[in-house]
């Protein structure tokens, strides 16, 4: 087995972890007949492509691709998920193998049980390598179209931009934002790879955070959320020593400078 394979393994063993073993396969989006969304995805300023977590294929490509990765729509297609995994950097296989793929994952599953899986969107970068050899920057912004009948995530859209003429450093960024009432997306977690201290927070001590930014007592914290206060406060002291805090206004500003508020 070659270590393309291998890491490729990483994607199929997490997607399918999550999802309907006996999901349809085929995609149900009526968009993917539309000429016009078609001919709109060619002309964007970034690659657009869709994904079959149940299958590990491509159900769209746009044809731009070429300009960015010297493969063709149609090599994408053909390849799969193997192919597109296969021209990551190798020095950015440990942290999507290890954190990205499975915190990613791990956010689709808790978002899925919560019926709120499309609100979610997954961005990050990493090295790849052209079809000729070039090294470049890209940055992936994800979002699940369509849920599979358990409500896993069945199809995502991926937009891909080459950013390697604004990346100052060599980190692996990585975020997962939901979308709110206001239609703007809020920063659940967001890191870099390598990071000194790469803490991720779940979805409940998410909450619980966010409603410590918005002043909330432990008690109104426990009314809103259905918990008994000792729970929330519990919640609370569990935040506090993951982010290695000393206080409830420490924690925030490290929230802040992380990103998550």
């Amino acid at each position: 087995m070659t270590k393309n394979n291998a890491f490729f393994k990483t994607w199929v063993s997490n997607a399918h972890r999550y999802i309907n073993p006996l999901a349809e396969s085929e995609s149900r989006l009526d968009l993917l007949k539309n000429q016009q969304f078609i001919d709109l995805m060619e002309r964007a300023p970034c690659v657009v492509f869709i994904i079959n977590h149940a299958t590990s294929r491509y159900e769209f490509f746009s044809k731009n691709v070429k300009a960015e990765m010297g493969y063709t729509a149609e090599e994408m297609l053909e390849g799969g998920v193997a192919l597109g995994m296969s021209v990551i950097d190798e020095s950015h296989h440990e942290p999507m193998g290890k954190y990205i793929i499975p915190n990613m994952f791990t956010y689709f599953s808790d978002f899925a049980e919560r019926k709120e899986l499309k609100k979610v969107k997954v961005a990050y970068n990493f090295k790849f390598r052209r079809k000729d050899g070039q090294v470049r920057w890209t940055l992936h912004q994800m979002s699940v179209i369509e849920t599979d009948e358990s409500g896993g995530p069945l199809l995502s859209m991926v937009f891909m931009s080459d950013v390697t003429a604004l990346k100052k450093d060599d980190r692996l960024d990585f975020s997962i934002s939901k979308l709110n009432d206001e239609g703007f997306y809020d920063p659940i977690f967001t890191t870099s790879y390598p990071d000194d201290q790469p803490s991720t927070l779940t979805l409940r001590e998410w909450d619980i955070v966010s409603l410590i930014n918005s002043g909330k007592t432990s008690a109104e914290m426990a009314e809103k959320l259905f918990l008994s206060e000792h729970t929330v406060k519990n919640h609370r002291k569990n935040i506090l020593r993951k982010f290695e805090a000393s206080n409830t206004a420490h924690l925030l500003d490290i929230c802040r400078r992380k990103g998550i508020l």
